[in-house]
């Protein structure tokens, strides 16, 4: 992945010196990705930087699929809306647009806003250690109580859950819980206890 600079104006700094750039909001971030020129490519904001990200490949396309199965299966849709790659602003300069997030309220519910994810999945392949760090202390500090990481290239699921205040962090908020499970094992989402996922159908399901 690599960092990407919109050019935008800059500002005259109030006591000399070089000026800073400029962070970008989320509503500013939505445009430029309107823009010609940013179609067909993948970014995130973060704290006001865009970042482009790797194309996905056929483990990671399949994970969404496997995935996005699973959650359309436990979460009703009168209850939940299951989020596709659509965005997630954890603040005004932040938004990780992760591949899945599950937010509270059937979709006709939502009008100008969304609330908080319950929960948070990405499917990692090309991107697991930057998804199990960065990304992991990011969704802590945006409050997010139950992060999942889909770990394509070892056949686990990376769950992570109670965000705490840590000022030796990135972004200054970390997982207090992270637990790694393997095909053999299986969890429910913390808002919806009665419903077990079994690792082994997020790779091939009904097996």
């Amino acid at each position: 992945m690599s960092v990407l600079s919109p050019p935008r104006p800059t500002r005259r700094p109030p006591f000399g010196g070089q000026p800073r750039k400029p962070r970008l909001t989320v509503s500013e971030f939505y445009a430029i990705l309107d823009l010609p020129e940013f179609q067909d490519r993948r970014f995130i904001l973060v704290r006001g930087e865009m970042i482009e990200m790797s194309i996905p490949k056929l483990p990671h396309d399949k994970g969404i699929t496997f995935v996005q199965w699973e959650l359309d299966r436990i979460f009703p849709r009168k209850d939940y809306w299951v989020r596709c790659q659509l965005g997630l602003a954890l603040d005004m300069n932040t938004d990780p647009m992760p591949d899945f997030s599950v937010i509270e309220g059937p979709l006709d519910s939502h009008t100008d806003s969304i609330g908080k994810a319950r929960l948070v999945v990405e499917v990692s392949d090309t991107t697991l250690a930057y998804d199990m760090s960065s990304k992991a202390n990011l969704y802590a500090a945006g409050g997010v109580g139950d992060y999942r990481v889909l770990d394509t290239s070892h056949h686990l699921l990376h769950v992570f859950r109670d965000p705490v205040a840590d000022g030796t962090a990135e972004f200054g908020y970390r997982y207090g819980s992270q637990l790694s499970l393997d095909v053999n094992a299986g969890i429910a989402p913390l808002c919806l206890p009665q419903a077990t996922i079994r690792v082994a159908d997020l790779f091939a399901p009904g097996q």
